[in-house]
């Protein structure tokens, strides 16, 4: 991943004798990849597995000094990791699984700028402490007064021990010795404490994986180890933890531990909604009294937005865009209340989270504000942010992953909110994803539900020509045979009930009115077996097909009457 070029990765078959650092096992181990490194003065690196334990592992690794500052910058800024690199809502996610008097005390190890932290002492109120040996960690620990040791956690490090929760995420991925660390966390914890932690997906190391999310797993050079689900819990279980459950991913693995065999006991199963709005909350706090024109206003103002929008709290969210908008103006001198555009700012510098700014203001326009051209304005200024953004972040060797997921989500959208305004726009942008691929961040099924909704849309206003040209396809992929439940077809989801009933409705409005009495009483019969959200569609398709049949059967009296005269 050097420059803008395409990351080259040598996959191989072989064998190689090697020790494993996790299990500590000499033998054959199994060749995975060659690949290019994105650490300063490393040429390539080679992934080999563990045929003991499972473990992948660097051959002859050389850990990156994270104390250092030219180290660090060679694959993060501050400013980019404040406004946009950050998972912030991931990372309180994970610890929003615990019930708060879990909490009382809570250590975060590799704990970067120390959001984290920040997250659990204000919004969970635990005592936290942190250790962390990079740059970033000390311009944290200044910005959000928080107590973080810049070091690598050993026995020697100052910090006490009985905590009730230990966070690592995205940590131990980086050491050669991944037990060693393991080990010194549970030496740390209160005797029913909980180790909560987060990691690359092993299992997604394979030639088929898109190489963008290749270059987010391998990191090469930074990522040391790596591993499975069952090479997580073995090593857990190795390092004396009594319990651990692992949760995997397409592309990432979680893991929860204790020492004790029922510490686990008050970890939820997933992510609660509820407990978004206290993270949305502790955005806000932290956006008011950020400076509005450093990048940690900007971050926190980014997030919340975005936050808002995902919730559907949409005059909440209007409120979060003129905050963001003054942060925009302060930092950078750019307008976003203003016509769309993708500047520089005045100071010669674009904002690493303009793609999701865009993106995010598109879907408050589609979805609350009905206006579709000012939405695909939107779309398309993300668009061009991420290619940019995606350039500059693949000359240093990196890969946030929101900013290639929002990229794909603006040319899904961007149909969408065409639809209205301009229908031979829309059919042009669903042109545009044919022959899309995992490299462009689709994921199976992208594409024709893309089709359906702008289907939907196109017939919801009016544009019934446009409509006309997406009809077949959308009906065979659809499948209307395997949808009736006589065929023994499987519930369809709401987007397809919609996109049948606007089949429906089109054949109507065509004059097509057996085609269309069928299909309204397909839809009936479809979403009577449905949830409720699909209630609605009931009595509005019975009224239709009674209608279409009404015209039928009008226009066979009529044909009788003609054929008689």
């Amino acid at each position: 991943m050097r420059g803008e070029s395409p990351m080259t990765i040598e996959w191989r078959s072989g064998r190689t004798r090697a020790d494993c650092p996790a299990c500590g096992s000499s033998g054959d181990c199994v060749d995975v990849l060659v690949a290019d490194s994105v650490v300063p003065k490393q040429a390539r690196i080679t992934l080999l597995r563990c045929p003991e334990c499972g473990v992948g592992f660097l051959r002859d690794p050389v850990a990156p000094r994270y104390e250092e500052a030219t180290e660090v910058a060679a694959g993060m800024s501050v400013d980019y990791y404040v406004e946009q690199g950050a998972g912030v809502d991931a990372m309180a996610s994970l610890l929003q699984r615990l019930t708060p008097r879990m909490g009382r005390r809570f250590l975060e190890i590799g704990c970067g700028y120390g959001f984290a932290l920040d997250f659990a002492r204000s919004a969970l109120r635990w005592t936290v402490q942190g250790v962390d040996p990079s740059p970033l960690a000390a311009a944290g620990s200044v910005a959000l007064e928080l107590p973080i040791a810049r070091a690598y956690l050993d026995e020697e490090t100052p910090i006490g021990d009985q905590f009730d929760v230990v966070l690592a995420s995205e940590v131990l991925e980086h050491l050669d010795d991944p037990g060693q660390l393991l080990r010194s966390i549970r030496q740390r914890m209160a005797s029913r404490g909980i180790l909560v932690l987060t990691t690359p997906n092993l299992a997604a190391v394979l030639p088929s994986t898109a190489e963008s999310v290749l270059g987010r797993l391998l990191s090469p050079g930074f990522h040391l180890v790596m591993f499975d689900r069952e090479a997580l819990q073995s090593i857990l279980l190795r390092s004396g933890f009594a319990v651990a459950r692992v949760e995997e991913s397409a592309h990432s693995l979680v893991a929860f531990a204790s020492p004790a065999p029922e510490g686990l006991a008050e970890v939820s199963v997933g992510p609660r909604q509820e407990d978004r709005g206290s993270l949305r909350g502790y955005l806000a706090a932290r956006a008011e009294t950020a400076a509005p024109s450093s990048a940690l206003a900007s971050g926190f103002a980014y997030r919340h937005f975005k936050e808002c929008v995902n919730a559907g709290l949409y005059r909440e969210a209007r409120e979060s865009r003129l905050r963001l908008a003054v942060v925009y103006r302060e930092r950078y001198g750019l307008e976003l209340e203003g016509p769309v555009a993708v500047d520089l700012g005045s100071n010669g510098i674009r904002p690493f989270n303009l793609t999701g700014v865009h993106f995010f203001s598109g879907m408050l326009e589609l979805n609350d504000g009905a206006a579709g051209e000012r939405a695909a304005d939107h779309f398309a200024a993300a668009i061009a942010a991420a290619n940019e953004t995606l350039s500059n972040q693949r000359s240093l060797g990196l890969c946030d992953g929101e900013t290639e997921d929002l990229r794909w989500q603006s040319r899904r959208h961007l149909a969408l909110a065409w639809a209205a305004s301009s229908p031979e726009r829309a059919l042009g942008a669903l042109g545009d994803l044919a022959g899309a691929t995992a490299e462009d961040g689709a994921a199976p099924g992208d594409v024709e539900a893309t089709r359906a909704s702008t289907f939907v849309r196109l017939v919801n206003a009016g544009a019934h020509d446009a409509a006309e040209s997406l009809a077949e396809t959308v009906a065979a992929e659809l499948g209307l045979d395997a949808l009736d439940s006589r065929a023994g077809g499987a519930l369809p989801t709401r987007a397809a009930l919609d996109a049948l009933y606007c089949l429906a409705m089109l054949h109507l409005q065509r004059d097509r009115w057996t085609d269309a009495a069928a299909l309204f009483a397909l839809t009936v019969r479809l979403a009577e077996r449905g949830s409720d959200s699909a209630a609605d569609l009931i009595d509005l398709a019975r009224a239709h097909e009674q209608h279409a049949r009404a015209l039928v059967k009008a226009s066979l009296v009529h044909a009788d009457r003609m054929a008689a005269s």
